[in-house]
């Protein structure tokens, strides 16, 4: 019985040291398991989220580059226009205003992005002539004021008047805060271009539509002069960003685009909340960007990862949030977790209900956890697997060894990348292969990654196996396994946004290139408006000289004949007097002789006297008229020779031209282009002011110390409101083929603007005759 007692101690004892070492050995085991788990899990999970990371920064990074072109190609409009018109301003031979007009439709026609473009002047800033244009709704506004606003409508461009200038200067400021005016104020404030918040403005009464403006001032010798600038609608805002996001993540990711204000300018979750405060509809997400949080975003019960980013853009910042959803990810990472966990408390159970059998079947039990153990390994390598082949981005595991990389894993989409197989990758790597295009991008890649534990999208050149090659954004970090240190890689192709990139920067290039092309198409454009109109100022004062010269001809032809004819007579009675003399000459006859000779002489010096002034003035007005010299002379001697070199003309019509100069006026300025506007203003007078009955036309003027103001009125049949905004353009005429050219009234527009740096307005009514008041410096420039 002792025996057999100590063998039951001795089996106990050993039952109960089997018992014990198999305790051991299974919480060594469990623990081991969930070790093993918890790493698998964790692995997984940071590879996903440094994958998914680095995918959306790409993206953000991406849609921030697409949409700054976006805006740069929009404000390409106002800087063309403002370069143009900064130029023109205020110069000779300027574009016209309707030329202004039909050049800021051109713009708008070919920037489809924008929605409207527009130029607005200051007073007298353009070119001088406010008061004549003033009230003319076609380019002006009732003061005057260049104003230009073209929109973008369903039936093409329509042109908007501006009637009250006083509309661009309004500091009323709206529900954000902002003026009413700021696309026109803050230009002219900070003499530099302007990007708006978003603001509502009423194109038509009940017909509102939310805008932002992008304007630019036009600086003449450095001063404001105005403003030009293109709106952008927020719809077509709102489609683009839409459009540009929608591949993002296939669809999945959502975007948010802030104003410096953080009102909201693009949302995919609340379109219809444009222009409103961020925080108004949505504080969770205001408060999440405001604390620079790198951490999920989580909001209801959804959680997204978030990259912001600025846009700077002229004179303020807008920021880009692009937020992708993760809950479908995190619902299979949570599903794979909880399938593990289940398994291994069932592994528990299990192993704890076997335990009682331990004694007569401890080989089985040990045999049997053996290939539990191994299950559940393979179970956590497949989820591992799964995860890693879900993963979007080529990645690639690698165990760094006595200075060699062993690959071990690789995902699907490193496959399909690569054309490798999986069998020629596991166990080589990329030197063996061959898949890295320059061995010495290999290397630093490598150095960098083990010097610093981590490497961020560093881009190289890789090669397939079927020897194509492609542009890679290479990232990767290491991490600790037991005593091995792994290499985890991502390889992202970026050969596309690569080509894109220089699609666009080639695309910038050829633009720019077109837009300097157009510029100096625009410039030899305007050379050649000048130097054609030049050419009608020069014909005009050809034209004028010839008529001069004609007309003085015939005049001169009476006091030159008479004076003939006088002395013709006087040499007769000369002859007559030797006869007498010569036969005994009388007292009387004597007298006679001396009687008919002073009426001779008289007639021969007032004729001569006569064909003297003619000369005289003619010689005058043809040296003014050839040369344009500016000298000192009197506007009353000016006037006098005109009306001396036209009274052929005036005398075949019946009408009259009364010079009413009461003083005596001196100027220093150029006769010869002053002589050439008084001929063309009476000219134009007797052809078109009157009809049948006799009229006449009356000069007078005044003068102040610096101006001298010369007026032209006739007492003819006036003219109509739409005749007089058109009188000074070239060859508009209303007696087409009837004599009338179109282009006298023109070139005294010119003349009088250009040369003499004065101003013509005309004043006329229907039956109620025209005046044309010239305004004019005592000095010119």
């Amino acid at each position: 019985m002792k025996h057999l007692s100590r063998y039951v101690r001795s089996l106990l004892s050993a039952a109960a040291l089997l018992v014990l070492s198999l305790g051991l050995i299974l919480f060594l085991a469990l623990f081991l398991l969930q070790k093993a788990n918890r790493e698998s899990e964790a692995v997984s999970v940071a590879l996903l989220q440094e994958s998914l990371n680095e995918q959306l920064e790409l993206n953000a990074e991406a849609l921030r580059d697409s949409l700054l072109i976006f805006m740069e190609q929009a404000g390409q409009s106002p800087k063309l226009l403002a370069s143009l018109l900064s130029q023109t301003a205020r110069q000779e031979g300027q574009l016209n205003r309707l030329q202004v007009q039909k050049l800021t439709a051109a713009t708008l026609a070919a920037n489809t992005l924008v929605s409207s473009a527009y130029v607005h002047f200051e007073v007298e800033s353009y070119d001088g002539l406010d008061s004549v244009y003033a009230g003319i709704s076609e380019h002006s506004s009732a003061q005057g004021t260049l104003e230009v606003y073209w929109v973008r409508e369903s039936q093409g461009i329509t042109f908007y008047p501006s009637p009250d200038a006083a509309f661009k200067y309004s500091e009323v400021r709206d529900v954000f805060g902002q003026r009413e005016s700021e696309w026109y104020l803050c230009p002219k404030e900070q003499l530099a271009p302007c990007l708006t918040e978003p603001y509502t403005w009423e194109l038509k009464p009940g017909q509102l539509i939310d805008l932002i403006s992008l304007t630019k001032p036009i600086l003449v010798r450095d001063q404001f002069a105005g403003v030009a600038g293109v709106d952008l609608n927020l719809d077509a805002l709102q489609r683009v960003a839409l459009h540009l996001v929608s591949p993002v993540f296939a669809g999945q990711a959502k975007l948010v685009l802030l104003s410096q204000q953080q009102r909201i300018l693009a949302a995919s979750d609340y379109p219809q909340a444009r222009g409103q405060y961020l925080d108004q509809i949505n504080p969770e997400l205001t408060a999440y960007l405001a604390s620079g949080d790198e951490r999920t975003y989580q909001s209801g019960d959804e959680t997204y990862l978030v990259k912001q980013l600025p846009l700077s853009l002229l004179n303020t910042e807008w920021t880009l949030v692009l937020m992708l959803p993760m809950q479908n990810t995190y619902t299979t990472m949570e599903a794979m977790h909880s399938d593990l966990i289940s398994r291994n408390i069932q592994n528990i159970l299990f192993l704890l209900l076997v335990s009682g059998l331990v004694l007569s079947v401890s080989l089985a039990i040990a045999f049997r956890y053996v290939r539990h153990r191994e299950s559940a390994l393979n179970r956590s390598r497949h989820q591992l697997e799964t995860i890693l082949n879900a993963a979007p981005s080529p990645m690639a595991v690698a165990i760094y060894q006595q200075d060699q990389c062993k690959t071990t894993r690789v995902n699907k989409a490193w496959l399909r990348e690569f054309g490798y197989t999986e069998s020629q990758v596991l166990g080589s790597n990329g030197e063996a292969l061959g898949w890295w295009c320059s061995d010495a991008d290999r290397r630093r890649v490598t150095r960098q990654i083990l010097e610093h534990g981590e490497v961020e999208q560093f881009q190289v050149w890789l090669k397939r196996a079927d020897e194509s090659v492609f542009l890679a954004s290479v990232s990767g970090s290491t991490i600790e396994l037991g005593s091995r240190k792994t290499l985890i890689m991502v390889y992202d192709n970026v050969t596309q946004t690569h080509h894109l990139q220089q699609q666009q920067i080639r695309l910038n290039r050829e633009l720019d290139q077109r837009v300097k092309e157009r510029t100096l198409e625009l410039e030899q454009a305007i050379g050649d408006l000048e130097l054609a109109q030049q050419e009608l100022i020069q014909s005009g004062k050809l034209a004028a000289l010839g008529n001069l010269v004609a007309g003085i001809a015939h005049e001169l032809n009476t006091p030159v004949g008479n004076a003939v004819m006088a002395s013709s007579r006087f040499r007769g009675d000369y002859e007559e007097l030797r006869r007498k003399l010569d036969q005994g000459m009388r007292r009387s006859d004597l007298m006679m002789f001396i009687e008919q000779g002073e009426q001779t002489t008289d007639i021969l010096v007032r004729n001569l006297q006569r064909a003297a002034e003619l000369i005289n003035s003619f010689k005058q007005v043809a040296v003014d008229q050839a040369t344009s010299q500016r000298r000192r002379c009197s506007l009353n001697e000016v006037v006098h020779n005109v009306l001396l070199m036209l009274q052929p003309t005036i005398r075949k019509s019946p009408h009259q031209v009364i010079n009413d100069l009461q003083e005596t006026i001196i100027m220093d300025t150029y006769p010869g282009p002053l002589e050439q506007v008084l001929i063309n203003l009476i000219q134009n007078a007797l052809i078109h002011a009157f009809e049948t009955q006799p009229g006449s036309i009356r000069i007078t003027a005044s003068a102040s110390d610096e101006w001298v103001y010369l007026r032209v009125r006739d007492d003819g049949k006036g003219m109509a409101e739409a005749i007089q905004q058109r009188i000074f353009e070239p060859f508009f005429t209303t007696r087409l083929g009837q004599g009338g050219s179109g282009l006298g009234l023109s070139l005294v527009h010119n003349l009088v603007t250009g040369v003499l740096g004065g101003r013509i307005h005309l004043i006329s009514q229907p039956g109620q005759g025209s005046e044309f008041e010239l305004t004019l410096p005592r000095s010119s420039e």
